[in-house]
This record gives structure tokens, sequence and C-alpha cells, in this order.
């Protein structure tokens, strides 16, 4: 069984939206050994604004899948299948509180994002 608190980062619950919208950050590391398999995140959080997994061997990083929980109703789950050998450096960011929609682009040419830390979006 892998390590059920993985480290915090931020772990802000104000429910104020000036105050951070009850963000949580964590980190973990896992080594893939044996035959290694799909490492799950049961985060009780209820929207994932990012994932970032690296693998430390510099290979390219695992598929992520981001799902609903059925372990814990309306919260969010996130896994990757891990490669015996490998060391992999996760990062999961979300809100615990609320469900957010994170924006996807796509584009096309150059492209400016301004951040309004004060307004929200």
């Amino acid at each position: 069984m892998g390590n059920l608190n993985p480290y915090a980062i931020i772990r802000d619950t104000s429910s104020s939206p000036s105050l951070g919208r009850q963000v949580h950050m964590f980190v973990h590391r896992i080594v893939g050994s044996g035959s290694a398999g799909v490492a799950t995140y049961e985060t009780k959080l209820k929207s994932i604004l990012a994932v970032i997994i690296t693998d430390e061997a510099g290979a390219t990083g695992p598929a992520v899948t981001i799902g609903t929980s059925t372990t814990y109703p309306g919260t969010a789950t996130v896994a990757f299948t891990a490669v015996a050998g490998h060391t992999y450096s996760v990062v999961i960011v979300g809100i615990l509180g609320t469900r957010v929609a994170v924006g996807n682009d796509t584009i096309t040419t150059a492209t400016t994002y301004t951040y309004e830390p004060l307004k929200g979006i």
C-alpha cells in the first residue's frame, strides 16, 4: 500500500474568493518496482485544476486520467500507470469545496493570457 498522505504544499481551506478558494496542492514520489501498475489518488477534492507527473528518468511523462471517485462520491481521482524501474514526481492541484471548470484553449498564433488575481478570471 502506498503512502496515504502525500505532502501538502498549499492547504488553504478559506471560503473567501479573495483568499484562494480552498486551493490544495500536494506532491508525492512513486518508485515503480515489480510489475508496477496503476497509481490512483483519491484526492477528496471536487475539482482538479492541474496534474503534473514527471518521469525522473527523463522519459516521456505518463498519460493521466482525471476521473470521478466511486469511493468518495462527488470528488475526483487522478490515475496513471507507473512502470517498473522508473521514479515519478507527482504534483496535483485542486479545489476542495467547489467545482471549477478549467479553461482549455487551442491556439494557432501567438497568444497573451492575462491573470487578474483580484477579479478571478
